[in-house]
């Protein structure tokens, strides 16, 4: 079975007590999908600002890119059952691209 890359797009950064912006996503995502190895997603929701990274099934390398640039074993790699979050320029001009590392 190939591993999978499982992915939320958040907008927004909750805001705590005080006005405090915290390092948390706001719920709801905005979408999630899972990538098989040696795809691809669609571009980023415009609103995109953050990204839920989990490796479901096994490990897996990313590339975050504007072109949808293959990703390739010296990426960042996850472990399965990792979980990270990143921030993404806004504009839905990226996409993540996802390699199997097993």
């Amino acid at each position: 079975m190939a591993n999978t890359l499982n992915v939320a797009e958040f907008a927004e950064t909750a805001i705590g007590p005080a006005g405090r912006v915290s390092q948390i996503p706001m719920q709801p995502a905005l979408t999630t999908y899972n990538l098989g190895t040696g795809t691809a997603s669609s571009f980023f929701n415009a609103q995109t600002r953050m990204l839920r990274l989990h490796a479901q099934t096994g490990a897996v390398c990313y590339r975050i890119s504007t072109a949808g640039t293959a990703a390739a074993v010296t990426d960042i790699r996850l472990a399965q059952n990792q979980t990270e979050y990143v921030g993404v320029p806004l504009g839905g001009t990226y996409k993540v691209a996802v390699i199997d590392t097993t």
